[in-house]
């Protein structure tokens, strides 16, 4: 059986950092929006090198052998069974300086570089190897005009070199190829006193494909295209972060992002085979609503919804995949004694397209539970319940995630 096809567009908000939380608790999920391309918190205007990469994955090892693919488990069938030999490795850096120009005036640069290597071969077949550079220059300044208001504006330059890749069907080489980018972007803050912040952001990005993206036939369930462009966005976001009261924390935005050689997966390209491609213009509109109460020292909650909407402009018939139209998380942190949590949480997702021919999965809503034991000597041992209600959802269709899961963690803090 072939692997399910990846959250191809989610993998952009690995590469922007999350919005500031508007409560402390760990247990508050990320920003919603930002999974989808919105705009990163400020002040990090720096681009951000893209994960590591990688190009195809070795067949499952279990019981010290390779995973069969057969129906009797006894025989390895291309293009999904065979044994894959590969070696991997990431180097990479970064450097970041700042200074202040003036009393009201500071200005950051940052440079980050990372080269990706990939060499693989399969039983019986000649070496492959795939070999990337990414390089980002941003430049940063922020201005204090009051106490209260401020303006951040900065860009980077985005630079990404193929060095060596191949067809490894073919053996024939497609290297050679440069991604350039230039972002720049601007935020506009106000502060009310002892509340939160008003925020108006606007900011152009850009996400270049991966290895994995251009070159991976993916087990036999992809046509790998070495032709994928980067993909380049413009995100505006409006919205406030912080106390109404001592006890009561919000956060409350609007965003909408246009997007440019949107990179989505298209299925059926060949029966049953799909490919990444650049399918035109698409745009996002939302909202995210979130808060946080604290009503006593001993009890905190919150709740955090997300509203999603995402049209494929060039290609309507093309779907966009992988992303529900509604989203809610909500949990509670209740300590009865010092030492003891317990943290329940809630989740629901509407249901979403999985395949870019209109097939989808519905929506599913699942319980959680944690409980956390703080011992002596920075030692906190928590065990808990995932899915407690042992609900079959999936979010591509065919492949269900786990059922009911127990788990059991030790932390020691030196």
């Amino acid at each position: 059986a072939v692997p399910p096809p990846a959250n191809h567009y989610a993998q952009q908000q690995q590469q922007q950092p999350p919005p500031q939380p508007v409560s402390s608790n760990p247990h508050r999920p990320q920003s919603a929006h930002t999974s989808y391309g919105a705009y990163p918190a400020m002040p990090a205007m720096t681009g951000q090198p893209a994960p590591a990469p990688y190009a195809a994955v070795p067949a499952p090892v279990q019981g010290g052998g390779y995973q069969y693919n057969n129906a009797s488990y006894n025989t390895q069938n291309p293009p999904a069974g065979f044994q894959s030999y590969y070696d991997d490795y990431t180097l990479g850096g970064s450097l970041e300086f700042g200074t202040k120009l003036t009393e009201n005036n500071t200005l950051k640069a940052a440079l980050h570089g990372k080269y990706d290597r990939h060499k693989e071969h399969n039983a019986g077949a000649p070496y492959y190897t795939f070999e990337d550079t990414t390089y980002s220059l941003g430049l940063e300044d922020t201005h204090q005009f009051t106490s209260r208001f401020s303006v951040t504006a900065g860009a980077s330059y985005d630079r990404r070199s193929v060095i060596e890749a191949v067809d490894t069907n073919t053996g024939a080489a497609l290297g050679g190829k440069t991604f350039t980018a230039l972002n720049p972007q601007i935020g506009f803050f106000y502060k009310l006193p002892e509340h939160g912040t008003f925020h108006a952001t606007i900011a152009h990005k850009s996400r270049f494909p991966t290895i994995k993206d251009r070159y991976s036939y993916r087990l036999g369930a992809a046509i790998p295209n070495a032709n994928l462009q980067p993909e380049h966005a413009i995100h505006y976001d409006i919205g406030y972060d912080g106390n109404l009261t001592k006890k009561l924390a919000i956060h409350a935005s609007l965003f909408a992002s246009t997007v440019d050689n949107t990179i989505q997966r298209v299925d059926n390209v060949t029966p049953g085979v799909f490919q990444l491609q650049n399918v035109g213009k698409s745009r996002n509109l939302g909202t995210e609503l979130g808060f946080t109460y604290k009503p006593h020292d001993a009890i905190e909650f919150g709740t955090n919804y997300t509203y999603l909407d995402r049209k494929n402009i060039s290609q309507p018939n093309v779907k966009l995949i992988d992303t529900p139209r509604h989203s809610l998380f909500s949990w509670a942190d209740i300590r009865p004694i010092e030492w003891l949590s317990i943290i329940p949480s809630a989740e629901y997702n509407s249901s979403r397209w999985s395949l870019t021919t209109g097939q989808g999965v519905g929506a599913y809503a699942l319980l959680n539970l944690k409980i956390a034991i703080r011992l002596p000597g920075q030692t906190t041992l928590s065990f808990g319940a995932n899915n407690l209600c042992d609900r079959n959802y999936a979010l591509t269709e065919g492949y269900y995630l786990a059922g009911r899961t127990l788990f059991a963690n030790v932390q020691i803090k030196f």
